[in-house]
Formats: structure tokens, sequence, C-alpha cells
């Protein structure tokens, strides 16, 4: 019995909106340069790259995605944009992402 539960979740979900909203805006430019640059030299460019592959993607196919598995690239051994919100997004699109 934990008191305030509801409040707690929706801290929880409102801080994982925010971070999925960061990544977003980071692969899709639409951060200011200096913020961009600090996070882009952070995480790194390529993994910065890969996500802004798999919005592009999103953007291509937004309501049915790509299709799962088709998201991989040549130089990525992984295969992957390393963040599971844009994976699913771009490969699943909108209704993937919902279900």
């Amino acid at each position: 019995s934990m008191p305030y539960r509801g409040a707690g979740l929706a801290g929880l979900a409102a801080v994982a909106g925010v971070a999925v909203g960061a990544v977003w805006g980071l692969a899709s430019g639409v951060l200011p340069g200096g913020c961009a640059a600090e996070f882009t030299e952070r995480i790194g460019p390529y993994r910065v790259g890969l996500w802004g592959r798999a919005v592009r993607l999103a953007r291509e196919a937004p309501v049915w995605g790509v299709g799962p598995g088709r998201f991989g690239t040549p130089g990525d051994p992984a295969g992957r944009p390393h963040s599971a919100p844009l994976q699913l997004l771009a490969e699943q699109g909108v209704v993937g992402a919902l279900l």
C-alpha cells in the first residue's frame, strides 16, 4: 500500500515522455544548436545519425511503419537505432506503437 501511487506513476510517465521527446527533437534537428551539439558530443554522432534515420523512416510510413526487422543498417552490426521508441515507431508505425 503505497500512498500517492498514481502521482508517482504520472511523474515517471512524464519523465519518460520528456526523454523520448528530447531524443526525437535531437534526431529531427529541432533542438537549439548549442544544446544539440552538446548532446551529440556526449551521445555520439553515430547514434544520433541512427536516430535521424529512424525518424525519417517513421515519417515515410507513419501509420504502418516499414516493417519489423527492416530498419537494419549495413554499417551497424546491431542494426537498430539504440532507442526502443524510435525503433518501434520506424518499424511498426503509430498503429504498432499504440498496440
